[in-house]
């Protein structure tokens, strides 16, 4: 799979990484799963099938999810939500990264704690709903502040929607 994707041959990619998962169910072994959906989603995006791209993805965070693989679910919510971003579909990623902030606190990620915050801000400031972005900004700020990582960045944010919203 892995020389599949390196060659950016995505359909025999897809056939070995769903080989991979017939074999790891056949001996019971589903920790591998949750990454190989991922992958799977990856190659269905690049071969421009989004659809079949978000299942993937969204199969891959239930499965990590239930087996307490938090990173990889994450990993998954992360791409479901650019996804969605990227297929204009402000709502569906919205509820991604609702959902991503949770994961993340549950896996004490602060880093992607507050990546998630500002993509919720940064969405709702596209939607011009500024009071959700401004919160959500401020969220992140609050995340940035305790280990003292980009809150520079989270200030100028707060300052550019303090500007434009009436």
């Amino acid at each position: 799979g892995y020389v599949y994707d390196q060659a950016n041959e995505q359909a025999n990619a897809l056939k070995t990484k769903r080989g991979l998962i017939q074999n790891y169910l056949s001996q019971q072994d589903a920790t591998k799963i949750p990454s190989l959906k991922i992958g799977i989603g990856t190659d269905y995006e690049a071969l421009n099938q989004p659809q079949e791209a978000s299942k993937s993805y969204q199969e891959a965070y239930a499965l990590a999810w239930s087996a307490r693989q938090f990173a990889f679910a994450s990993e998954a919510l992360k791409k479901l939500g650019t996804l969605y971003r990227s297929y204009n579909q402000p709502e569906s990623a919205l509820q991604v990264y609702e959902v991503l902030v949770k994961s993340e606190q549950q896996a004490f990620n602060f880093f992607g704690l507050m990546d998630a915050y500002d993509q919720i801000g940064q969405i709702n400031l596209d939607k011009k709903n500024y009071p959700q972005a401004l919160a959500s900004f401020q969220k992140g700020l609050e995340v940035a502040k305790s280990f003292k990582y980009q809150a520079s960045y989270l200030v100028s944010k707060l300052e550019t929607i303090n500007q434009i919203s009436p």
